[in-house]
């Protein structure tokens, strides 16, 4: 079993499996488990290398402690989004823009999840995944209209699909809502150009619309900038922002 990172033994520690620990530890993506005092007491080594910070130097950290500037200047933030899983019982997503490095910034998608044990939540598994940059930053402009603050919008995403739209085809409307042409969402779904026509025109037969074009309006209204698509869900690569910062 791989090395991995656990706070001081007096902490709750979640029962899970080595299996369960070694898939987090050997993940792209950025994991770390909390209790219910915000205190880290697993990372895996993505989340240490992205924060610049060696393994056992947490030992039970709680969020404003952690040496980081996300945490220094967000740690509020993260753990009233650790209190709305405790409260709801749910896993709740969020969209997250962190400087990481001298004026570089990476959009992640930031999921956290309950674990229970005997009915109760027994602490947090986080895991973030990196997301592509013009998802970023078209969705804190079109939050910016509606809201002057996201601390304040709370964490409103969901991890699934609006209507009764397939994965396919809210990717393409999502990528469509985004601002890509039909041109660009072939050429970044890995499909032609008329099957990206073909998606879009089932998309506007489902929600009763009489041009492609309404899409946009349709899914502006339905909140669907709030839902993340499949391709985004199990995107893996990370890809940075320069100069971008969250307000």
């Amino acid at each position: 079993m791989n090395e991995i990172t656990l706070c001081q033994s007096e902490f709750p520690v979640v029962n899970l499996s080595s299996d369960e620990l070694d898939r987090m530890n050997e993940s792209p993506d950025f994991f770390h488990i909390v209790d219910n005092e915000h205190r880290c007491y697993f990372v895996n080594d993505s989340w240490c290398r992205l924060h610049n910070i060696k393994r056992g130097s947490l030992d039970g950290l709680p969020y404003s402690a952690i040496p980081h500037k996300a945490y220094d200047t967000c740690c509020d933030r993260f753990e009233e989004h650790d209190l709305q899983v405790f409260r709801s019982k749910k896993t709740v997503p969020s969209l997250e823009i962190h400087e990481y490095s001298k004026n570089e910034w990476l959009a992640l998608l930031l999921i956290i999840a309950p674990v229970f044990e005997d009915n109760n939540i027994s602490g947090l598994i986080c895991s973030a995944k990196p997301l592509p940059v013009f998802l970023a930053d078209k969705y804190h402009k079109i939050r910016s209209q509606i809201s002057t603050s996201l601390v304040k919008t709370g964490f409103g995403m969901k991890l699934s699909n609006p209507e009764k739209l397939h994965d396919a085809e809210f990717d393409t409307a999502y990528l469509f809502l985004m601002g890509l042409q039909p041109k660009q969402i072939a050429a970044y779904r890995n499909v032609s150009e008329n099957t990206v026509y073909a998606t879009l025109t089932n998309i506007r037969i489902k929600c009763g619309l009489e041009k492609g074009k309404q899409i946009i309006d349709y899914g502006m209204e339905n909140q669907w900038y709030d839902y993340i698509p499949n391709m985004f869900r199990r995107a893996e690569t990370a890809l940075r922002i320069n100069n971008y910062r969250l307000v």
